[in-house]
């Protein structure tokens, strides 16, 4: 928005709840810093280093909501500082704890608002006609284009509703996950043999960087698979019991926190169930999947043949003398 407002004649912001904005670090890197990195690789490592232990620094106000107000009695002060005029400041302030939504990173977004050109509107939008868009007070604005920009939509059930999955005797994700999203560690999902995801359920972020998370799960996932080719099986299936556990794990985890403060988020679903978040440091994420527990998982051979290698599970699991891949085709089905 901040980029696009000075080369339009007028700017409607239409906002249905306001976000809590904090300033972006936009320093360059000086000549003397690069040389530096390129003369010194381990500069680079302190570097990152550096930029992750920050950011791993705000979870402590998340998990520890009287912290995040203090940090709102100072964002406060900073909007008031930002924005001129003193009734755009109260319709700009969250009435919802600092990090309970998504908090955005922005140098540019409140001193857009002190432009002639630009208008907050935070009446809800009643219909959009071909000309424009009608507020709830009556009031039609005339435009040329609308920008959507409404956030995320992370449930599976919602972007996976086309998408049939089919596990094993007949298990579907529409059907499993009709209350919610559930995983192990966001990576497997029981009665689902040999699916793996990135960036599954309670593996979402609210303080650091989602691709530390995915190169884990990455790792994991290809550890399952070299057992899975080591112990001669044709799949892997995480215990119901071991799932079970680790969603009570996230329960746990999350209250207290501000995710549990009270607002509505997309980190969770349209019953206020929050499975997106990992509510705990990427640090630990990453210690508790630096190797496959194999006490959760059931290991199978398929058609009852016995497998080179220790194995636990099921036996054949109900699909008979079909050779692996057509096991798995048969299994796992679009």
């Amino acid at each position: 928005m901040p980029e696009i407002a000075p080369k339009v004649g007028k700017l409607h912001v239409f906002q249905r709840t306001p976000a809590w904005v904090i300033p972006r670090d936009e320093r360059s890197y000086s000549a003397f810093r690069k040389w530096t990195f390129k003369a010194l690789p381990f500069t680079r490592t302190l570097h990152r280093w550096r930029c992750y232990w920050t950011n791993e620094s705000r979870l402590w106000p998340i998990l520890n909501p009287w912290m995040a107000r203090i940090g709102e009695g100072l964002l406060k002060k900073f909007i008031a500082y930002q924005v001129k005029d003193p009734a755009l400041v109260k319709k700009l302030t969250p009435d919802y704890t600092l990090g309970c939504k998504r908090i955005l990173i922005s140098n540019k977004w409140y001193p857009t608002f002190n432009r002639p050109n630009v208008e907050l509107v935070t009446d809800g939008i009643r219909e959009i006609t071909p000309d424009g868009i009608i507020t709830s007070d009556g009031k039609e604005r005339k435009l040329d284009c609308i920008i959507l920009g409404t956030g995320f939509i992370v449930d599976p059930r919602i972007y996976m509703k086309s998408f049939e999955m089919r596990g094993l005797n007949g298990h579907t994700v529409q059907e499993d996950w009709k209350v919610s999203p559930t995983s192990y560690y966001g990576i497997t999902t029981a009665n689902y043999p040999n699916m793996y995801q990135l960036v599954g359920p309670h593996t979402g972020l609210g303080h650091n960087s989602i691709i530390f998370m995915i190169e884990a799960q990455a790792e994991y996932i290809i550890q399952c698979m070299k057992k899975v080719k080591e112990k001669g099986v044709d799949y892997i299936d995480v215990k119901p019991q071991a799932m079970t556990r680790f969603l009570g794990e996230m329960t746990q985890a999350l209250k207290g926190t501000v995710w549990s403060s009270g607002c509505k988020s997309w980190y969770q679903t349209a019953d206020g169930i929050n499975f997106a978040i990992w509510p705990k440091s990427t640090w630990r994420y990453w210690m508790e999947t630096r190797s496959v527990n194999e006490a959760d998982y059931n290991f199978v051979k398929c058609g009852g043949a016995k497998p080179a290698g220790k194995t636990s599970g099921a036996g054949s699991s109900g699909i008979g003398g079909l050779a692996g891949d057509q096991a798995m085709a048969r299994m796992a089905q679009r």
